[in-house]
């Protein structure tokens, strides 16, 4: 077999991806939208979690400079700076930092437990194409290179589920940079212009089935790469393969994806807050964010959101009816960073006391009330000329939250009620809970003994809440009453 226009590196990495592609379908599922309708079910899993960890490392955290798309704009945009720091990119290039990248110090599954996350994303593969797996399919991987150790992934994967988290697999490998000197970046094509090669979707192809066989993930990430309707036969393969291996292992999967990509049989996915939906969306979805406002993977300039923020942002979804996952960026060397491990323990302090609220809730009739602030607007500018990407250390705006303002969620037999401050009032007022909405018995304040005081009329309801009850953060009441859920 001859393939035009590679590398002979690149030429033997995607003849053995297409040895190894598997396009066998036995079991339920076949590769069109009205099979994967009629078969799909989303996992009984995904609602209840409501709060993951997306992982973003790699290559770049090595020069850790500026964002995790280095590997595109060290030929142009951060050209100067990777000169004066390692030398002319035709001298150093990009496949250079592979030696540099070790993750030896790999140790996340008791912080991901502490930090209450239900399941975690670890990027298997970013868009320079190296895959942080040990592939068979591309000698560009990291259990052939960098890190050279036999395959963590396995027993990551156990360390996680022992600590009640669950593992899926993420791959922004459809929308690849031309990276040179790198097999991944010389194949033509380039998914997000609708034009990538047959070669390019076959490898596509391979690497999602190996990642399938190897590890069991229970959720597949795309990136918007694999959006495009073009795309649909081999994307089909790829959910009809899937979908078969999973009812093999008698496991519930799921893909997820942005927009219309798939068009059944995926979870939604919105990439940051601003995008995510501004009212209850009872489809399955979820919102990506960064723990971090300036950039995904590791920067030696991150600037960090406050753990209230996450908070907030965590609520505000799950009254939506999503699940937020909440992206981390370790160093280098496998570490996180002692100020996103103070914030992931922040949250997972809180969660402990109002995780109630959060885990296997959903909407209610409404997702909340409060005066309206103005949209955050999106993070668009520019970062170094050409880089199409947000200035750094630029802190993201935030929608005010204020003492007025409630979100609400239902459990099994409960109205939870954030308050998303305390503020300085005798008595908090929520309007939306009138006795229109039914007929309240009791509330309580979640973390604390017995019940609160509050009264009902037509209007609103009145509780008293002790000064102090939040801390500073969104608190939970916790509501019962006849006819109100």
């Amino acid at each position: 077999m001859r393939v035009e226009g590679l590398s002979a590196v690149a030429a033997r990495a995607l003849r053995a991806a297409l040895a190894k592609s598997k396009l066998i379908f036995s079991g339920p599922f076949t590769p069109d939208w009205d099979s994967i309708r009629a078969h799909y079910r989303t996992p009984d899993w995904s609602g209840p979690a409501r709060f993951g960890i997306f992982i973003h490392g790699g290559l770049h955290a090595v020069p850790a400079y500026h964002n995790e798309w280095y590997a595109k704009h060290m030929y142009g945009a951060f050209a100067q700076w990777h000169t004066e720091h390692y030398g002319p990119p035709d001298k150093f290039g990009y496949k250079d930092f592979i030696p540099m990248f070790k993750a030896e110090k790999y140790d996340r599954a008791a912080l991901f437990k502490r930090a209450g996350a239900r399941y975690v994303i670890p990027v298997g593969e970013h868009h320079d194409g190296f895959a942080m797996w040990d592939s068979d399919l591309t000698p560009w991987c990291a259990g052939k290179m960098g890190p050279k150790r036999p395959d963590r992934r396995p027993r990551q994967g156990r360390e996680e589920a022992g600590a009640g988290v669950r593992r899926l697999e993420p791959s922004h490998g459809a929308p690849h940079f031309h990276v040179p000197g790198t097999g991944r970046g010389e194949r033509p094509g380039f998914m997000n212009d609708s034009d990538a090669s047959a070669a390019f979707q076959d490898d596509w192809l391979a690497r999602c089935q190996e990642l399938i066989d190897k590890y069991q993930p229970q959720m597949l990430w795309f990136d918007n790469g694999v959006n495009p309707r073009e795309y649909d036969a081999v994307k089909l393969k790829c959910a009809a393969y899937y979908n078969n291996r999973a009812a093999q292992w008698k496991k519930q999967v799921s893909i997820a994806t942005k927009g219309s990509a798939y068009l059944a049989g995926s979870i939604l996915d919105f990439e940051k807050a601003i995008r995510a939906p501004k009212d209850i969306l009872r489809a399955p979805w979820q919102a990506d964010d960064q723990i971090a406002t300036n950039t995904w993977g590791y920067t030696n300039d991150l600037r960090y959101r406050p753990a209230v923020s996450i908070l907030d942002e965590l609520i505000d979804t799950v009254s939506k009816g999503g699940n937020l996952l909440l992206n981390i960026s370790p160093k280098a060397d496998g570490t996180i960073p002692e100020e996103q491990q103070q914030i992931l323990t922040a949250v997972g302090d809180w969660l402990k006391t109002n995780g109630e609220g959060i885990y296997g809730c959903g909407p209610w009739k409404t997702y909340g009330e409060g005066p309206v602030a103005a949209a955050a607007p999106s993070q668009t500018g520019s970062g170094p000329a050409g880089s199409g990407q947000p200035p750094a250390n630029v802190p993201r705006p935030m929608v005010g939250m204020s003492a007025q303002k409630f979100r609400f969620t239902v459990g099994s037999e409960t109205l939870n009620v954030f308050g998303m401050r305390r503020g300085t009032a005798e008595e908090v007022v929520i309007k939306a809970l009138g006795k229109g909405s039914g007929a309240v018995a009791s509330v309580a304040l979640a973390g604390s003994e017995g019940k609160l005081e509050f009264s009902q009329d037509e209007n609103d309801l009145r509780v008293k809440v002790p000064e102090g009850a939040d801390e500073g953060l969104p608190y939970l009441l916790q509501v019962s009453g006849r006819g109100v859920v």
